[in-house]
């Protein structure tokens, strides 16, 4: 659909071309291949500066680690930031109390050494970053100061290092055009001086076609962006490796899984494949400790994929989940009368259903998982996923809670919009949040006002038709003047929204819809507004995104208009006043 290269003038080569003449050695592939020997051991006797990305992912992985620290006796200080101007100024605060730095989920995919303002030798960086693609810069690091924490999947073609660095031969210009007469000649009637001439002119032509062919395996390596592994699953390896693993630090990997998976940063089989084998983690700490009654234990089984319905009504939970309110439209008359026709095919009465969960009948509660997965709702109602694997944890003869809710009371702890709260601190809530003994104090009902908002939202994008068709794209272009979007001004939270709102516009609009890329712009301040770029059917299957190197390009042409600080590139900030260049730009790139 774009095409990039030819409206920036090479501007999208994020690989300066000096570095074509840096030529690292073979060796400077720089992945950590033993926990213990590759990173522990190296910062072992030394303080430890922890700068993290302000997501669900990232807060269960500092709370793996900084467990695992404590444990192991080293010191840390932990900072968080929300983009790439504040990863700079914290490092710049800090950076001299220690020489060795751990970046979660913020890092990978720029050339970390540049930005920090090339920092001396003794510096190492250690990258934790699910953020994809990785910077060349990075995986190829000539000083040895960067060393990134992760398995390559199958899906990462990072080009091989002599397709990406190569010393440039000598101008053939620069040779004396003068030369002896008296010099012998060969067969083909040249002296020596200009047999050298020729050889370096081949050998120019031979390194001209070389960086063409490179140019295009950096574009192609760079043009869509996407999410690996989450890096709260190397935490737990990393715990493992040192025989400091528990529950704990299980059920923390678990809920940056599901926040993947909510988020649509992996697909449903990634998912899977993932919570298998923590799966495994589960029965081999259950099998070697015999833990007490008092003691989280967790289980993978079937459960419904309803929002918060352990701590809420199941109806009100159908009323609010995205899937069920973008499938059956309930913000109509006639979804709301298919929403209470299929509570009636399954035997589930209003007066049941409409009180809380926990007053329920023990009966149906027992049945709720069988009569949701059954052929009336998947056929009639086209709901086939409103039951899936999760992991459902308990404490003693405490009530049950599964990772679905605890990520969103996560998730809202971090995007919660209290003005007398500084992003650390709402970082750190989140951490504490992480506590399976204290996860319900407040983070539950502020999951219950983010998702009542969204759901707002979404109610009133359709309500007053505000997708509109623009050139290849969906516009959707909300106003503060509508609802509170305190909750989605950052890309941890704004993932739910556009999704959302993506998944219920192709329900309520027209069915090519479904094939189209969306812009939704969301008020920001005064004098910017967020500018999200969704790809077509995100909300279905995780997919590579191609907006952030778009992004880039509108940001090399727009200049301080556009403010692409984030992590996530798929988000970045448009000046308000600047919001038809904006849109001429983008609908010039797909043409």
């Amino acid at each position: 659909m774009f095409d990039v290269r030819d409206m920036v003038n090479g501007q999208w080569l994020l690989v300066e071309e000096e570095a074509v003449n840096c030529i690292p050695p073979t060796s400077a592939k720089m992945l950590v291949e033993h926990y213990r020997r590759d990173f522990i051991e190296r910062i072992v006797g030394h303080r430890l500066i922890i700068i993290t990305n302000q997501d669900v992912d990232a807060v269960c992985t500092v709370k793996i680690l900084t467990t695992l620290f404590k444990t192991e006796g080293i010191q840390y200080i932990l900072l968080s930031c929300s983009g790439l101007t504040e990863l700079k100024e914290k490092y710049d605060e800090y950076n001299s109390q220690s020489d060795r730095c751990l970046l979660v989920n913020c890092g990978g995919t720029i050339d970390v050494l540049d930005l920090l303002g090339n920092p001396p030798r003794e510096k190492l960086f250690f990258i934790l970053d699910y953020h994809r693609p990785l910077n060349i810069l990075n995986y190829y690091n000539a000083t040895g100061q960067v060393v990134i924490i992760s398995v390559l999947e199958s899906e990462e073609n990072i080009p091989e290092i002599d397709e990406i660095f190569r010393e440039e031969p000598p101008d053939s210009s620069e040779e004396e055009d003068d030369h002896d007469d008296d010099e012998a000649l060969d067969a083909n009637g040249m002296n020596e001086r200009q047999r050298r001439k020729t050889e370096r002119r081949a050998q120019r032509q031979l390194y001209t076609t070389w960086v063409k062919k490179r140019e295009h395996l950096l574009f192609t390596y760079r043009e869509h962006s996407y999410y690996s592994r989450p890096s709260a699953l190397y935490g737990l390896e990393i715990a493992w490796g040192m025989s400091r693993d528990d529950m704990e630090s299980v059920w923390s990997a678990i809920v940056s899984l599901t926040d993947s998976l909510v988020l649509g940063r992996l697909p449903r089989p990634k998912y899977s494949e993932y919570a298998s084998t923590v799966n495994d983690h589960i029965l081999r700490i259950s099998n070697a400790n015999q833990l007490p009654r008092d003691c989280l234990k967790i289980r993978f089984e079937r459960d419904l994929f309803l929002f918060l319905y352990r701590h809420w009504s199941v109806y009100d939970s159908l009323k609010t989940t995205p899937y069920v309110v973008s499938t059956l439209k309930t913000w109509s008359q006639d979804g709301h009368r298919k929403l209470k026709q299929m509570l009636a095919h399954l035997g589930l009465p209003l007066s049941e259903v409409k009180q809380k969960y926990a007053n329920m009948s023990l009966d149906l509660r027992r049945q709720l998982v069988e009569m949701f997965s059954s052929q009336v709702v998947v056929e009639n109602y086209k709901l086939p996923d409103l039951v899936f694997g999760s992991f459902v944890a308990e404490i003693g003869f405490r009530p049950k809670f599964n990772a679905l809710d605890v990520q969103l009371a996560t998730l809202a702890l971090l995007e919660e919009p209290d003005p007398n709260k500084t992003e650390e601190e709402r970082f750190l809530l989140a951490v504490q949040g992480l506590d399976v003994r204290n996860f319900e104090k407040g983070g539950i009902e502020k999951a219950k006002g983010m998702m009542k908002q969204v759901n707002n939202q979404v109610q009133m994008m359709v309500e007053m038709k505000l997708v509109q068709e623009v050139g290849p794209f969906l516009f959707v272009q909300l106003t503060d003047s509508m609802i509170d979007f305190n909750y989605f001004k950052r890309p941890a939270g704004i993932p739910l929204l556009a999704n959302f709102l993506q998944h219920a516009g192709i329900r309520a609009g027209k069915k090519g819809w479904r094939q189209s890329p969306w812009l939704i712009m969301i008020p920001y301040d005064q004098e910017y507004f967020v500018a999200v770029g969704v790809q077509p059917g995100a909300f279905e299957q995780a997919d590579k995104n191609i907006f952030p190197e778009v992004f880039r390009c509108i940001k090399g042409k727009m200049g301080e208009d556009v403010v692409a600080d984030w992590f996530d590139g798929w988000a970045i900030l448009v000046k308000n006043q600047k919001r038809q260049v904006f849109a001429d730009l983008l609908l010039a790139l797909s043409e």
